[in-house]
This record gives C-alpha cells, sequence and structure tokens, in this order.
C-alpha cells in the first residue's frame, strides 16, 4: 500500500474527525502535526515526486560561506554520533534516502519512490540510477543495505541512529536498484525517521578502508559538498560537488551543483566573538546569536535575525529518582514548580525564549498543552510539598536531619549560564544548588552512572518518539540516555511509560499516536522525571548578501545547499 490509500487521510474522515471533536479543519490539523497548506490534502502522494514552489529570483553563482557554529562535532560519523554539529555540517556532505520538509511531508531523494506492504512491515525503496559517491562509489541497493546493517551492528556504537532506527530486521536488494527494507513490527515514524542526518548515506568504501575510528574524521557522502579539511578546534571547509544533480526539487531551489564554491565552519565558542566577525564582515552567518543581542541585530538594518522553533526535546534537567533527594517524587515536583521559567527566559534569554513545562517543545506533533499547567510556576506549592515530605526551612534552606536540601546538577559546554539561572531561582524557595560544568563525555558518564540529581539535556528531532530515547527502560543500560534511572525506582509506572512509548510508534495513525504519546506525557510529567527550562529556538544572524537561507525539518540546522551569496 502507499500513504495515498490510507483512509484515515480521507476528506471525508477528517470531515468526521473535525465534526467528532468540534474543531476546526485548521486546528485539527495543526494537533496532527500536518501542514494546512495545499500539500497536507492537496493529492501529495508520499514516495512521488512534486515539485514545490520557490519564488523566481536569480541566484549568484560563486562564494564561500562563512558560518560560525558554537561547538565543535565530535566525528562526522552520522551513524556514531549524537552532535547536532555532526547533522549541521552533516547536512551538506550527506543525503538520505528520504526527505521532509517542516511540515512533516516526506519525499524522495536518494529513493525515487517507495511501496509500503499491506501489513506495514517492509518498505520497498526505487533508487535514483545517477548517483555516486564523492570517491567514486556507486550508490545502489548494497550501498543502502550496507549503511542501515552499519547502524544496527553493535561494534558500530551507535548512541542514537540504533535507537531511531526501530524495530529493524533486516534490508535485502532485490536488484542493484531496489531494496526491501522489512521491520519486525509495525513501526510508524520509520520514513520520518530515515530522513533525518543520522540516517545519512555513506559511501561503504571510504567507511571500510578508514575502519571505524577514522572514518569520522574523513566523511564522503553524496552530497553537494565534498568534504575538504578539518582542522581541529577551528574549522571544517567543505567544496562545491561538480557532479551533483538529483539535489531535491520538493525542498530545495536546486537541483545540480550548489551556488557556492564552499562553506567554511568555523568553531567559536563565545557568541559575542561570533556576532563581532559577522559585524566586522569576517563571518557571513552565525548560528545562536545570543538573545541578549538580537533586537540590537535586528534594529542596526545591516543584517537579518530568523528564529526558528525548534522541535523535539526542550531544554531540561534529567531528574535521577534513585539519588537522594530527588528519589523522592514530592522534592522532584516541589523544584519544579519553584522554577520561575519566565523570569528565566526575561532575565537570561531577553525575551527570546519561551517556557518550556513537559518533555515535548509546543511545536512537536502530539504537544501536550495540559503540562503547561500540572508544572506552572507556584512556589507554595513547592512548599506544601517539601513540609509534606519532612523537609523544614531554617535560615536561607530548607533542611532534614541537619542537612541542606541539595540538588546537585550537571551542565556541559556553553550552558553554565542555564544551570546557573535555576541556581538563583531555586534559591529563593529554600533549595540549594550546585552546579558542575563539565565536557559532554564527563557529564555522559555522571549520568549514565547515577551521579547526579539533574543532567542538562536537549535534543531536536520532528518525532515524539525522542521521549523514548529518553525515558524508555530500553535504554536504560550502558550509553543509553534514559538518566532518570526511573526502571530502578519504580519498575511498575516505568512499565506503563514503555508500554505508551512503544504504542506511539507501532501505528501510523496520527490520532492514535497522539493519544499513546499524550499519555507517555502524563507519566512523565506525573512522575517529575524532568525539569523543563525553556523551549529552544535557532537564532540565526545573517548578512545582506546571504539569499535563500533554509533550515531542516526540525527547524535546527541549516540547509547550505540553497543559499547563495549576492554581490555586495
Amino acid at each position: 500500500m502507499t500513504y495515498a490509500k490510507d483512509s484515515f487521510w480521507s476528506e471525508e474522515s477528517v470531515a468526521q474527525r473535525v465534526a467528532q471533536q468540534g474543531m476546526s479543519r485548521r486546528r485539527l490539523l495543526k494537533m496532527l502535526g500536518i501542514g494546512v497548506g495545499a500539500t497536507a490534502f492537496g493529492g501529495v502522494t508520499p514516495g512521488l515526486s512534486t515539485r514545490r514552489a520557490f519564488a523566481q529570483d536569480q541566484p549568484a553563482t560563486g562564494g564561500n560561506l562563512r558560518l560560525s557554529l558554537p561547538l565543535e562535532p565530535d566525528s562526522l560519523d552520522p551513524h556514531r554520533t549524537p552532535s547536532r554539529y555532526m547533522w549541521m555540517v552533516g547536512l551538506s556532505i550527506y543525503d538520505p534516502l528520504v526527505i521532509s520538509d517542516n511540515e512533516s511531508n516526506i519525499y524522495p531523494n536518494l529513493a525515487e519512490s517507495w511501496t509500503i506492504s499491506d501489513d506495514q512491515l517492509t518498505y520497498s525503496f526505487k533508487l535514483r540510477q545517477d548517483v555516486k559517491f564523492h570517491d567514486g562509489t556507486p550508490f545502489n541497493a548494497e550501498a543502502v543495505k550496507y549503511n542501515y546493517d552499519r547502524v544496527v551492528d553493535p561494534a558500530t556504537g551507535s548512541l542514537l541512529s540504533n535507537d531511531d532506527i526501530g524495530p529493524y530486521e533486516s534490508s535485502t536488494v532485490i536488484d542493484d536498484y531496489t531494496v526491501e527494507v522489512k521491520m519486525k513490527q509495525v513501526y510508524g515514524p520509520f520514513l520520518r525517521m530515515i530522513s533525518l542526518m543520522e540516517f545519512a548515506i555513506i559511501s561503504p568504501t571510504a567507511a571500510e578502508a578508514a575502519g571505524l575510528d577514522n572514518y569520522g574524521r574523513q566523511p564522503v557522502g553524496t552530497g553537494p559538498f565534498i568534504f575538504k579539511e578539518w582542522i581541529l578546534q577551528e574549522s571544517i571547509e567543505v567544496e562545491r560537488n561538480p557532479d551533483y544533480a538529483w539535489g531535491s526539487a520538493d525542498i530545495y531551489r536546486n537541483t545540480g551543483p550548489s551556488f557556492l564554491d564552499g562553506v567554511k565552519y568555523s568553531f567559536i565558542a563565545e557568541a559575542q566573538t561570533a556576532l563581532a566577525a559577522l559585524e566586522a564582515g569576517e563571518l557571513d552567518v552565525v548560528l545562536g546569536v545570543p538573545n541578549i543581542e538580537a533586537q540590537r541585530l535586528r534594529d542596526s538594518g545591516d543584517f537579518s535575525v530568523e528564529k526558528f522553533a525548534a522541535m523535539g526535546q526542550p531544554t531540561a534537567f534529567v531528574l535521577n529518582t534513585m539519588k537522594a533527594p530527588t528519589d523522592d517524587v514530592n522534592v522532584r515536583k516541589a523544584i519544579i514548580k519553584a522554577l520561575d521559567r519566565e523570569a528565566i527566559n526575561k532575565n537570561l534569554f531577553a525575551g527570546e525564549s519561551a517556557p518550556a513545562f513537559g518533555p515535548l517543545s509546543p511545536a512537536t506533533f502530539t504537544y501536550w498543552p495540559e503540562v503547561e499547567t500540572i508544572n506552572a510556576y507556584d512556589p507554595a506549592a513547592a512548599d506544601t510539598l517539601l513540609t509534606t515530605s519532612g523537609w523544614a526551612k531554617s535560615g536561607d534552606f530548607y533542611q532534614k536531619d541537619g542537612q541542606n536540601l541539595t540538588i546537585e546538577l550537571y551542565t556541559f559546554g556553553t550552558t553554565s549560564d542555564i544551570g546557573e539561572a535555576v541556581q538563583g531561582q531555586l534559591k529563593k524557595n529554600g533549595i540549594d544548588v550546585k552546579v558542575n560544568n563539565l565536557d559532554w563525555t564527563e557529564q555522559k558518564d555522571i549520568a549514565f552512572r547515577g551521579l547526579h540529581n539533574g543532567c542538562l539535556v536537549t535534543f531536536g528531532s520532528p518525532d515524539p518518539r525522542i521521549m523514548k530515547l529518553l525515558y524508555h527502560s530500553i535504554n536504560m543500560r550502558e550509553n543509553g540516555w534514559a538518566w532518570s534511572h526511573f526502571k530502578e525506582a519504580n519498575p511498575e509506572a516505568q512499565a506503563a511509560l514503555d508500554a505508551a512509548l512503544d504504542a506511539g510508534e507501532s501505528t501510523t495513525d496520527p490520532a492514535e499516536r497522539t493519544t499513546h504519546y499524550t499519555e507517555a506525557q502524563r507519566l512523565i510529567v506525573e512522575n517529575a522525571l524532568e525539569m523543563s527550562v525553556k523551549s529552544d529556538f535557532q537564532i540565526v544572524g545573517l548578512s545582506k548578501q546571504v539569499q535563500g537561507w533554509l533550515m531542516d525539518d526540525a527547524n535546527y540546522h541549516p540547509r547550505v545547499y540553497n543559499v547563495s551569496l549576492q554581490p555586495e
């Protein structure tokens, strides 16, 4: 079958659900995470190409885009790293089989089309026959099989894609340009997942020649740019792929070689330094403009500022349910209720952010708005919760058995200011917070070992299954991401949460997925497994020469293939 035959999407079915739920068609589509433009019900069949209309501008050709990233990727191997900075660079080097826009529409990319078996377990992809990797290796069905098998191979050591590929069973080469991918059970978000950069198709020849430990420093894809150079702690450069002729006409304004000669990604941890370089004409793009500088940059009239609401897991502290004092659910709920997120947004983020209250950002499909009421700022309720658990105010802090109520929070990289902001807020409510800022690897080790009360996380993702990565018991393992250690604390509640998360990805029906993921959010909030702080926005500063700026489907990573540089 194909999605075009899915009765859930018929106009009659939509009208029925509108009537049943007493809402407008637009509101229903928004709730389901589906775009309300012509593509939602305008005859577009996923798996078949329909060209998007772009403005008929005249892009200039040539020039090198100079772009800053706040952190350096740890690797450019998309199957081994969860780094969002790999995605930012990887989008220039790699292509996935399918590609998605930010309204969740799925289009062909390296795959020309696909069909899905009636039992929804087998995906048959017809592949493009004109694609080569940067090293000259032909792209074909064997390459797809190699990549997906590599993702699930324990030797690869995947920290993210091995989870997001879901109940993958096998890939079978039918012929040179047909591959069948079989799942062990129905997996609703499969196509959405393989559109992500963590499933970028890499050259089997290059991967085998370099080996696991070295490939990430010498990546080879099929994308519009070819890897040129990586100067550690300084920059990565890519250059135009002159043979590129398979850009997605559904996403980009170009299908051939890029407008740009190349892109240089400079690693500038200090945001003010990056902004100064932009204003001095030494950079064309700054990703992560400081919130306090965004309005000034807008007002200058010399630059454009674009702001994108990220999807997925907002910035939050995953709370450890096994280490005192956050082993007490009342303490966890109290610190959540004692956090004035709006004050943090105003004072730390200059009003350019937005408070977050639960495990999904409001831009994400299946977001449950009740979290905003349940976890609303309420210091009096926080006091009641602590008193109920035997804590008593003594001086500046709550105490029990002569010990202050002390929470150990861990941040990483440039995020220590978030921990310090939380520290200041919770101190007002008598809660002592110690902030430890480590590098990312050290923080992960702390979280794996359960030495934290709270560890900072944020994950961009266009699908709510990101909650499985952080809260399903399958990920409570060495190198896993389930840092709440909830299975150890409450096996029964963990089983209920696992069931909701499993059900959410075991159907392709958006309404059913909404039901299950709403239940998952309820359980996470009810058991106070995270203290959400802010919904993330990617604020981008652009010189006036940058034309055609485009972000990916998670609204966080740049699609530089669409960019041109206009002469001054």
